[in-house]
């Protein structure tokens, strides 16, 4: 009861602040109740208005969805260590979960004697492959002189008065009708090309002499490591005995597995991944969902990853 009387007395006064204020004020005040009434009402009407929908028939074709991610992507790759040698182990250096360089020494052999000569006739082969590479070498010097010899003669030809004018243009009648011309052309021409495709022979004796090192540290009786990483699935401790493996038709001896080297690659920061995925689409709204949602399983979706 005290409340409400204490409420009639401040609207008791307010109505006399206000009969005491001066017309403009009394305009003022009742054009700014207004506004705020306005606004007022225009918010709610807003915040009532319904949700429109937008529809259509579904129809069949290809649905395109993509999410985008950002992080850090790890490479994690391994190699494997092998030899094609035959023997007995004679010391072990490393243990699983050891982590090594490119080159550190994994294992020691004492090589039979089968092995002994397969050594030797690889080494043998590698020298050869290498003499190969040198000698390709060598006439890659012969074959640019001679290139470049024929370069200059031909110039010197081509640039005096008989098959060039004062201005510097061919005089393409004289040259095209010049068995000299077109002898030297000729030449220089030839001698290009054979130097050129002497950088084939040069490359492929490159990979015959990799490729018989390769085989030759297949059987040395020092067994390394490839590349930098971590050791795991060693198959071998002291004494155990590795036996020949099988040669196939073309006398390719197998290797025979010793370890895995596992590598990690340094994290790269990638700032957006899209991940897409292309399906037909299905005349049924719930089929229409992008195939990489767990709960529906795609007929055979093809994923594509854009860096």
């Amino acid at each position: 009861m005290d409340r409400l009387n204490s409420l009639k007395k401040k609207l008791i006064a307010l109505s006399l602040w206000f009969l005491n204020l001066s017309s403009k004020k009394k305009l003022l005040l009742l054009g700014l109740v207004v506004l705020l009434g306005w606004f007022l009402k225009t918010s709610v009407t807003k915040n009532q208005q319904q949700i429109q929908y937008q529809t259509a028939q579904a129809e069949k074709g290809t649905l395109v969805a993509s999410v985008t991610v950002t992080g850090s992507v790890a490479a994690t790759a391994g190699i494997e260590v092998s030899t094609q040698a035959s023997g007995i182990v004679s010391e072990v250096y490393v243990k699983n979960g050891d982590y090594v360089e490119a080159g550190a020494t994994i294992a020691k052999m004492t090589l039979d004697q089968q092995s002994l000569q397969k050594q030797t006739a690889a080494y043998a082969s590698y020298l050869s492959a290498k003499n190969t590479f040198d000698a390709a070498g060598a006439n890659a010097y012969s074959l640019r002189s001679g290139k470049d010899t024929t370069w200059k003669k031909f110039y010197d030809l081509a640039t005096s008065s008989t098959y060039q004018n004062s201005d510097g243009s061919p005089r393409v009648n004289v040259r095209n009708s010049s068995a000299e011309f077109q002898s030297a052309e000729g030449d220089w021409l030839a001698a290009e090309a054979k130097y050129k495709n002497q950088q084939a022979v040069i490359t492929q004796a490159q990979v015959a002499m990799n490729a018989a090192w390769l085989t030759y540290r297949q059987t040395q009786a020092i067994i390394a490591s490839p590349i930098t990483g971590t050791v795991t699935n060693l198959a071998i401790g002291n004494g155990s005995v590795i036996k020949t493996g099988s040669s196939d038709t073309n006398g390719t001896t197998s290797s025979t597995r010793i370890a895995a080297i596992k590598t990690t690659g340094s994290p790269t920061r990638i700032r957006t991944i899209s991940l897409s995925a292309h399906r037909p689409t299905r005349s049924s709204f719930w089929e229409a969902l992008p195939p990489f949602l767990p709960c529906f399983s795609p007929q055979s979706p093809l994923y594509d990853l854009r860096l």
